[in-house]
């Protein structure tokens, strides 16, 4: 007997908040693992002591804008598992560089990224993920981004950090059982009025 395996495409959460600028929202995809060649590490102190609903949370998020003819567009991807106290670890793994890239899906645009994240915007990205802006914030524990998708002409250390702050606005949604798509707008619409394009 033959056993056929079923993969089943993940829930997609897009959104638009007008302006340009737009998310796609999912579980996970394992298109966008690469292989790690170092970490950058950060620690700030847990900025969230409310109890969670979820213990462990998983998210990959894909952030694009629309601006003057240019389209920089960033994806990125992660866990979260909470400890019992202490303070809040960020690890964001570097893709190596002697590995042949490949491709990994894009939601809202017609080409595909390439897997992993450059030396170039991972600073950026680990600024995101550290300064937040969500009325959600997390709690202690380790995010570990490991999933990740660039594009050679259209990403940017700005699109990258936007794609840190979504990525940690979901996980810390999810973790306290909040509304994702609710507060992944709010988000959106709120650097808008800051200023980023």
């Amino acid at each position: 007997m033959v056993k056929k395996t079923v993969e089943l495409a993940p829930e997609v959460i897009t959104i638009d908040t007008g302006g340009g600028r737009l998310a796609a929202i999912s579980e996970d995809d394992v298109s966008a693992r690469y292989p790690r060649a170092g970490t950058l590490h950060a620690v700030s102190s847990s900025g969230d002591d409310r109890p969670v609903v979820l213990h462990t949370a998983r998210a990959l998020v894909e952030v694009q804008l629309h601006a003057g003819g240019m389209a920089p567009r960033a994806l990125v991807g992660g866990q979260f598992v909470a400890a019992e106290s202490g303070e809040t670890q960020f690890d964001v793994a570097l893709a190596s560089s002697s590995a042949e890239p490949t491709a990994c899906n894009s939601h809202l645009w017609r080409e595909p990224f390439l897997a992993g994240l450059t030396e170039e915007f991972a600073p950026a990205l680990l600024e995101g993920l550290r300064i937040g802006s969500e009325k959600l914030g997390l709690p202690a524990g380790v995010l570990q981004v490991d999933r990740a998708g660039h594009d050679v002409v259209n990403s940017s250390a700005h699109v990258f950090r936007l794609a840190g702050q979504m990525l940690r606005c979901v996980l810390a949604t999810k973790l306290h059982g909040g509304d994702v798509p609710e507060e992944a707008g709010r988000l959106l619409r709120s650097r808008r009025r800051a200023g980023w394009s």
